[in-house]
C-alpha cells in the first residue's frame, strides 16, 4: 500500500490565473503616485476632531467612504475623482482636443433605482476595475477622465486608451452597465471576457487566484454569477462587437 505505480502519468496542474489590483497594475500618471491605506473598520460618519480643519475632515470622510470600493487601498486619483463627481459631470480627455463634459448618468446608464449615492459608487466601481483612469491637466489645473481601451493583464504591461489613435483597438472592452455588479463579479466577468477574446479557456478554473479566490467551489460560484449577469458574452454596438463603454459622440448611448 502507498507504493506508486510504475510509469503512471502524473496529472498536470492547472495554471492559476491571478487577478491583480488596480495598484498592482501601476496606472500611469501623477494621480497614482500616492495611495492611502484605509482601515476596513473606519467609519466616515464618525470622523470629527476639534483641532482638524473642515477640509481635512472632508478628505478623511471621503477616504473612509471609498476604502471598501477600492479594497482598502485608495489612490489619490479616487479622491480627486470624488470631488469631480460633486459637479454632476465628468470632463473626458481627448488627445489633441478640448475635453468634453459627460453627465454622470451617461457614464453609468439609466438604471431607475440608482440614487445620487448609487451613481457615485457605480462610477468609482468602474474606476476600481480599470474602465478609466484619472489624469491631471496641470496647465488648466483640472482633473480629466481618460477611458481605457485595454487594461494590462500583468504588472508592467502598458495601458491602452480609447483616445490614442496610434495603438490598435481593444481586444476586450468594458460592457456598459457592468459597474452595477459587485466588484468581485465584475472582475470575474472581465477576466472571462479577456480569456475568450484570446481564445483561451474561460472555465471556472481560470478564476482561481483572482482577487483571493482560493477554492474551486468559490471559483465556480463566481463563474456562475458572472454568466448569470449576461455580461460575459455581451455584445454591444456595431462599431465594437464586444460591447464597450462608448465615449465617441456617434456611438454614445
Amino acid at each position: 500500500m502507498g507504493r506508486k505505480r510504475p510509469n503512471k502519468p502524473r496529472r498536470a496542474k492547472m495554471p492559476r490565473q491571478r487577478g491583480y489590483t488596480l495598484r498592482q497594475l501601476q496606472p500611469p500618471g501623477d494621480c497614482y503616485d500616492e495611495w492611502l491605506s484605509v482601515p476596513a473598520n473606519m467609519r466616515f460618519d464618525e470622523i470629527t476632531h476639534p483641532e482638524v480643519g473642515e477640509q481635512e475632515i472632508d478628505f478623511l470622510r471621503r477616504a473612509a467612504r471609498l476604502g471598501p470600493l477600492y479594497g482598502d487601498e485608495v489612490p489619490m486619483a479616487a479622491l480627486v475623482l470624488d470631488t469631480v463627481i460633486d459637479t454632476g459631470h465628468l470632463p473626458v480627455y481627448h488627445d489633441g482636443e478640448e475635453a468634453s463634459l459627460l453627465p454622470l448618468q451617461q457614464i453609468v446608464g439609466t438604471a431607475p433605482d440608482l440614487d445620487d449615492q448609487g451613481v457615485r459608487e457605480s462610477i468609482h466601481r468602474l474606476h476600481a476595475v480599470g474602465a478609466f483612469l484619472v489624469v491631471s491637466d496641470q496647465e488648466n489645473d483640472i482633473a480629466l477622465v481618460r477611458f481605457v481601451s485595454r487594461k494590462p493583464d500583468h504588472p508592467g504591461e502598458q495601458w491602452g486608451f480609447m483616445d490614442d489613435k496610434s495603438v490598435s483597438a481593444a481586444t476586450t472592452c468594458i460592457p456598459h452597465g457592468i459597474e452595477q455588479l459587485p466588484v468581485e463579479v465584475a472582475g470575474a466577468v472581465m477576466l472571462l471576457r479577456a480569456r475568450k477574446s484570446q481564445l483561451q479557456d474561460a472555465n471556472p478554473e481560470a478564476l482561481l487566484g483572482n482577487r483571493g479566490v482560493e477554492t474551486l467551489e468559490r471559483a465556480q460560484d463566481l463563474y456562475d454569477k458572472a454568466h448569470a449577469s449576461g455580461y460575459v458574452d455581451y455584445k454591444g454596438c456595431d462599431a465594437c462587437p464586444t460591447g464597450h463603454l462608448c465615449t465617441r459622440e456617434d456611438q454614445a448611448p
